[in-house]
């Protein structure tokens, strides 16, 4: 079996996930690892049927049907380097 990396240190492989978006923002009070700001963005008029959050466990069978273009794991987010959303 070919080693790979998992998502969580930056990569995706064999039954890891497709796709990972990192967004880095200006807003440094990132508490409870950034859970907060993802809901609070989730729920602006800016990305209301783009994007939304979670703190359900989610696996792709769950969102195959949604009509939003991502969905954040709020179970898997975390934060790097002070601003960056993982």
């Amino acid at each position: 079996m070919a080693a790979f990396r998992s998502w969580r240190g930056g990569g995706a492989g064999a039954g890891g996930l497709p796709f990972r978006h990192d967004l880095r923002s200006e807003r440094a009070d990132y508490q409870g690892g950034g859970q907060r700001y993802l809901r609070e963005e989730a729920q602006t008029k800016r990305y209301k049927g783009i994007f939304g959050a979670t703190d359900d466990p989610i696996v792709s069978s769950d969102i195959i049907q949604d009509p939003r273009a991502s969905i954040a794991d709020l179970g898997m987010t975390r934060v790097v380097d002070g601003n960056l959303v993982k």
